[in-house]
């Protein structure tokens, strides 16, 4: 039995789940990180789910967007509560947007905000269950980011974000319409119980618990000794530790998540499309995934996982080729050239063991990798952020939405956070057709020829969608379910 369920138990015994860090951050703040997103959707909702290449309906129980892609209407859900008792109407949706979009409210790791998406966007109210969004631009892909903007009553919270720095910000916490309502949130736990108003039905597990453990063994010790449920951000050498057990077992989870390293095109010799095509031709894909990854992950054929809408799986991921790498080397006349890989300790965490791997594969088709290893990964961002790291980058992009990789890091005109100097005014071209594409059919096709010229033209070294893991105890896996995200969510 697990440490939810024993015999005559209905969920009442805590459901703990472990995961390497629990920051309490502001309800607004835009994140990928699951150790943030999953108790907060389990508080909070949005007026949309992303479920793959479709939006499922949650606070809006519909939604029309006009044939310019500028305006967006919503009817909201009827018989929602916020966890004080209080009715959901279209004014606390329009206040949460706009918070949400607001320049105050910033993204966690230099990802970005809603306010870049989303500023100078007017909300009308016509009545309590509607609500009417004019982009200030054509946003065909404006459920991308409305999915992650949770709703709080209206004036909830104070301009200024709670900081996860501040040991008060937890208590601050507005309530939401999700499953869950708060109890307590301290540094290292916070426990979750099942509001029994919630307006989809009340959740079978009554008490959840989210732990902080950063130590990755604890928390494979913690599964395996019965003392927690489930354990989130394992890495691949956990993959051995969880095989043949039997009261507990890996959970692969498919990510929309790219492990890449980003070229710097600054450093002149990355300008040239050969040097950057030759450097995807001679990384060794399967050896990375079998040899580091356990086997847990799939080859890209570009700039989006399998899970990314627009994703063309008729495109092939560059072979390893030495041969073919080496003659585009020397067409390029840059034998023996010296190419740094930067690489941080964590984010990916096995990026030290993978840049090691690949220098050696790059010394096969003559060119001379030199490692230089960044142990603060915030800084490590913020670097790449400013373009101050020539050569190649070893990078994890996390955002779920095509929309947001394509604008965030490889448009020349928005020149993104993570854009590192690659332009194509045909690449940018559709991707302004795109946006104005209401036809989610057409839009998708726009998005797969862009792809096609960045995976033509390589921007990226591009390696590998590693699967998210997990461990969890047998008999508490019919109490919960994953989305694509990572977001654990009780049924």
């Amino acid at each position: 039995m697990s440490v939810s369920q024993t015999a005559g138990d209905t969920g009442k015994t805590p459901f703990i789940i472990l995961q390497a860090s629990l920051p309490p951050l502001d309800p607004h703040t835009c994140t990928d990180a699951d150790a943030v997103r999953s108790w907060r959707f389990s508080l909070y909702e949005a007026l949309v789910e992303n479920e793959g290449e479709r939006f499922a309906p949650l606070l809006a129980e519909s939604w029309r967007c006009s044939q310019d892609a500028r305006t967006w209407t919503f009817t909201l859900s009827q018989g929602v509560r916020f966890h004080d008792g209080t009715p959901l109407t279209a004014r606390d949706v329009a206040y949460s947007l706009t918070r949400a979009a607001g320049p105050l409210i910033t993204g966690e790791l230099f990802a970005v905000s809603f306010h870049s998406y989303l500023a100078g966007m007017e909300l009308e109210t016509p009545d309590h269950r509607t609500v009417v969004l004019h982009a200030p631009e054509p946003t065909a892909d404006l459920l991308d980011l409305i999915c992650d903007m949770v709703i709080v009553p209206e004036g909830a919270l104070a301009d200024p974000p709670l900081e996860a720095a501040d040991p008060q910000s937890a208590r601050r916490l507005p309530p939401g319409t999700g499953p869950y309502r708060l109890e307590s949130f301290g540094q290292e736990v916070a426990v979750l119980r099942a509001w029994e108003r919630y307006w989809r039905g009340v959740r079978k597990q009554q008490v959840v618990e989210f732990r902080s453990v950063p130590a990755e063994i604890e928390r494979v010790e913690a599964l395996q000794g019965g003392v927690a449920d489930l354990v989130t951000r394992l890495n691949p050498d956990s993959v051995p530790k969880l095989a043949h057990q039997e009261a507990c077992e890996l959970w692969p989870l498919e990510s929309s998540l790219c492990v890449i390293y980003l070229m710097n095109l600054s450093s002149g010799y990355l300008g040239d499309v050969r040097v950057r095509q030759a450097l995807n031709y001679a990384a060794d894909k399967q050896t990375i995934i079998r040899e580091i990854l356990h086997g847990q992950a799939a080859a890209l054929n570009g700039p989006l996982s399998n899970l990314h809408f627009g994703f063309d799986p008729e495109v092939p991921a560059y072979p390893c080729d030495r041969d073919r790498a080496r003659n585009l080397v020397a067409e390029a006349g840059l034998e023996g050239q010296e190419v740094v890989l930067h690489t941080p300790l964590i984010l990916p965490d096995e990026a030290s063991r993978l840049t090691e791997m690949l220098a050696r594969q790059l010394g096969d088709i003559g060119i001379a990798a030199r490692i230089e290893q960044h142990g603060d990964r915030q800084q490590y961002a913020r670097r790449i952020a400013h373009r101050e790291l020539g050569g190649l980058c070893c990078f994890d992009s996390s955002p779920s939405s095509t929309f947001r990789v394509l604008r965030e890091k490889l448009d020349s005109r928005v020149r993104g956070p993570w854009w590192q100097g690659y332009h194509s005014d045909p690449a940018n071209d559709l991707l302004s057709r795109a946006a104005a594409t209401a036809d989610v059919a057409a839009r998708q096709a726009l998005y797969r020829q862009a792809c096609r010229i960045y995976r033509n033209e390589a921007p990226w070294l591009f390696l590998y969608q590693p699967r998210r893991l997990w461990g969890i105890r047998c008999d508490a896996r019919p109490l919960v379910r994953a989305g694509r995200e990572g977001i654990v969510r009780f049924l």
